[in-house]
């Protein structure tokens, strides 16, 4: 773990993010199991997929010619268009972004009033969407190539073509380290991590 800033002891908005299979997640999960809640933008995302009736529509009219009544079958109908038609992403995002923004905002403010010193945010995109400069800190999660790769191919439904499109998609980890302030390695087991996480909450957070 690399410490490139300490943290202040004042209140803070603090992103956590990092390429696919580095282990934000996990990050956020350990974050969560000591007590200090992390909010989760693709969380957030897979909430209005599935119960947000206003998006169904929007996808009908603007992506899709009919919407999958399960989760799992919208994504694939939307991930089809979008790579068929790429100029319907910005469309997508141009819907979808202002929302997050806007749960962000009311993140912030719940947790401030409820004594947190810190509002944490996980968010993979962080620097190819330019959000960095709302953070007064940025938690980068790295691992190794193949690491990552080995990781993302055990989840269900994930091939190596798929990993790499996602992969492709993010800053490369030399910009994503020297954009961060915190670097987390994580190319060990779930234990090593703990411990690692465990010394950031140390330095006062």
């Amino acid at each position: 773990m690399i410490w490139k800033v300490m943290i202040m002891k004042k209140y803070q908005k603090i992103a956590v993010t990092g390429k696919i299979g580095s282990g934000k997640s996990a990050v956020s999960a350990l974050l969560r199991s000591a007590g200090i809640p992390v909010s989760d933008s693709d969380k957030i995302v897979r909430g209005i997929y599935q119960s947000d009736r206003v998006f169904r529509q929007f996808l009908v009219e603007n992506i899709v010619t009919e919407a999958a009544n399960d989760l799992s079958g919208l994504k694939k109908q939307v991930s089809l268009a979008v790579a068929r038609r790429p100029d319907l992403l910005l469309k997508l995002e141009n819907y979808l972004y202002p929302i997050l923004q806007k749960a962000r905002v009311v993140f912030t403010e719940i947790t401030r009033l409820e004594g947190g010193k810190a509002a944490f945010f996980e968010i993979p995109l962080l620097f190819e969407k330019g959000l960095q400069d709302e953070f007064d800190k940025i938690i980068c999660v790295v691992a190794d190539f193949e690491v990552r790769k080995a990781r993302v191919l055990n989840r269900p439904n994930f091939t190596e073509e798929k990993f790499m499109q996602m992969n492709d998609l993010q800053a490369n980890e030399e910009t994503q380290r020297n954009l961060s302030h915190f670097l987390i390695e994580n190319n060990g087991s779930h234990e090593d991590l703990r411990e690692k996480v465990n010394t950031l909450l140390q330095l006062g957070i």
